[in-house]
């Protein structure tokens, strides 16, 4: 990221430590410095002009990606971060979603849902030819984690609002999906009618399909 001759660096990097604004960290594997103090670490961050953090984030992501090449689930949470900083709507959808796949099959669903919720405004500013698959998805992932948070009445106003671009996209397995989820939080809010005549729905999507898996949750949820 430096992109200086590794003697600059190691020498601008113990001038800072001399100067007590950075410390060692970790000696091995590989030396890491840290700031001494979160205020140094904020005021040198927002010196920078805001095009310069893009780049410099940007730059982190890919290094990340470089280093972290046959391992990338190590460094989702990382990779989020930066990428979410940067105009790269692409990858801070997809390594959001992929942070908050991992939180969720940790049971970490609150944690899922908040980035799942920064997933949604990056997913608006991608291009219009993928923009509402790939909203749709996050909006589904986020109506799961929601579910084993007990947010029932979230999942049905989050569901509903995507209804007009569900139909607009006519994807059988989104679809399949996305009325399961509806009838699943209709059962639990109650609302038995809706929730039959919704699970019934998600059940014709997944025949057509040939989604298995989905014909049998949703077999269950229907008894």
């Amino acid at each position: 990221m430096a992109e200086e001759p590794e003697d600059v660096l190691r020498r601008g990097l113990g001038n800072l430590q001399a100067a007590e604004f950075l410390y060692e960290s970790r000696l091995f594997p590989d030396l890491e410095y840290t700031f001494r103090h979160a205020l140094t670490q904020e005021v040198a961050y927002q010196s920078l002009l805001a095009a310069r953090r893009q780049a410099l984030h940007g730059a982190a992501g890919r290094a990340l990606e470089s280093l972290y090449a046959a391992r990338l689930e190590q460094a989702y949470d990382r990779l989020a971060y930066h990428y979410s900083k940067t105009d790269n709507a692409s990858k801070a959808v997809e390594y959001l979603t992929r942070f908050a796949e991992k939180a969720a099959g940790m049971y970490a669903h609150a944690e899922a849902v908040r980035a799942l919720e920064e997933a949604l405004v990056h997913a608006e500013r991608l291009p219009i030819e993928e923009r509402d698959r790939r909203l749709l998805e996050v909006v589904l992932r986020r109506a799961e984690s929601l579910h084993f948070l007990g947010r029932r009445q979230e999942i049905l106003d989050l569901l509903l609002k995507q209804q007009q671009r569900l139909e607009r996209l006519g994807d059988l397995s989104l679809a399949g999906q996305y009325y399961f989820w509806l009838g699943f939080a209709h059962a639990f809010l109650g609302h038995r009618a809706e929730a039959a005549q919704s699970l019934g729905r998600s059940l014709e999507e997944a025949t057509q399909s040939g989604d298995e898996a989905l014909m049998g949750r949703v077999h269950r949820a229907l008894c």
